[in-house]
């Protein structure tokens, strides 16, 4: 978990909750150990479907969470657009749901065209 080294202020404001934080994401990749876009399983961290930045009261809520992996690069274009500096996909959660049942019905792969990135 890189919690630490990507949110070094928060964890410097709040050391007490950055723990929380990253016992909760622990707990979460142990529960959901697939990747929710592409299913893999090596490398699955959990992502905040709404960033630390944003509101920081949900850092360690389970429901806040979905699961990326980085080995493929999930978590930087799906769960971030593309791009890790303040951004944000803000329907993450309804665009890998998509792709699942998309994939499952056609067995090939949507673009990613319908990802709503906040800047």
């Amino acid at each position: 978990m890189r919690l630490y080294l990507r949110n070094a202020a928060y964890a410097a404001r709040h050391p007490v909750r950055t723990y929380r934080v990253r016992k909760a994401c622990r707990e979460h990749v142990k529960a959901h150990p697939v990747c929710e876009w592409c299913g893999g399983t090596k490398g699955v961290e959990a992502h905040h479907v709404i960033p630390l930045w944003q509101d920081d009261s949900l850092a360690a809520d389970p429901a806040n969470f979905i699961s990326l992996c980085r080995p493929k690069r999930c978590h930087l274009l799906v769960g971030h657009g593309g791009s890790y500096t303040h951004r944000y996909v803000k329907n993450v959660k309804a665009v890998c749901s998509l792709h699942t049942v998309v994939e499952r019905e056609n067995d090939t792969q949507i673009s990613t065209g319908a990802l709503v990135c906040v800047v």
